[in-house]
């Protein structure tokens, strides 16, 4: 069958407005009114693969529609050996309690990978933000020029002691650090309960970070939260005047 050299494909991106139905006209204008605020900004999502996997799922949808939405994202992915994913399957498991063997070979491959990944993604954007521990040592490798946030999906309540202790190096140094719902913030001293009046908006043009009233779990790190980010992705509950929104 022949091809018409005149044939031009229509193709159009699913938008948050295409959820109306779902969700409603109120909640489409919330999120599309916060999402102005980033228009201006370049953001970049980095995650250990394409496909596979809740993150891959997650990211394949969400990038497409915060492009949709006009903020202007990309997706990078890191290589590595099979060797470097047998190593950060055991660091996952260990993240929600399991017993790993820490060995100087295994952190050199994990390090290592981080570096080489470093030297071939240039990322100079706006806000960054790094999915699980894969990627995680990316950020000891560059100069730090705008807000880095650290996307945490994994389950932190009760986090191999000896693994975190190491981790802890890194993600100190990110700006921010995400986690998909409260219920996995039970890592926290119980007394240290989410304070939704900090969490306030920006009044500049150009989002900033703040500290999160999260305050410090039982590792002793500071849970930072980039506060649009914490109420989109983390749906936490934000306070403007005494009043709690919705996110």
């Amino acid at each position: 069958m022949a091809i018409s050299l005149d044939h031009t494909p229509s193709f159009k991106l699913v938008t948050v407005e295409d959820y109306e139905p779902l969700v409603g006209a109120e909640a489409v204008e919330r999120i599309l009114q916060k999402a102005s605020r980033l228009r201006d900004l370049h953001v970049a999502h980095v995650n250990s693969t394409y496909y596979g996997g809740g993150v891959a799922e997650l990211l394949s949808s969400a990038t497409l529609l915060m492009n949709g939405a006009g903020i202007k994202t990309g997706w990078r992915v890191i290589q590595g050996r099979p060797d470097f994913f047998s190593v950060t399957k055991k660091m996952h498991n260990a993240l929600q309690g399991a017993d790993i063997n820490l060995t100087d070979l295994k952190l050199n491959i994990y390090e290592e990978v981080a570096f080489e990944n470093a030297a071939r993604n240039h990322l100079d954007h706006d806000i960054v933000i790094v999915h699980d521990p894969q990627p995680l040592p990316l950020i000891r490798y560059y100069r730090k020029k705008a807000p880095w946030v650290w996307r945490c999906h994994v389950d932190l309540s009760t986090p191999n002691t000896k693994l975190w202790d190491y981790l802890r190096s890194f993600i100190e140094q990110y700006d921010a650090v995400v986690l998909s719902c409260c219920r996995c913030l039970s890592m926290r001293r119980s007394s240290a309960r989410h304070n939704a009046s900090s969490c306030r908006r920006s009044t500049r043009s150009r989002p900033r970070i703040r500290n999160c009233p999260r305050r410090r779990s039982r590792t002793g790190l500071r849970i930072m939260t980039y506060p649009l980010i914490c109420r989109l992705l983390c749906k936490c509950p934000a306070s403007t005047n005494g009043r709690t929104r919705k996110a």
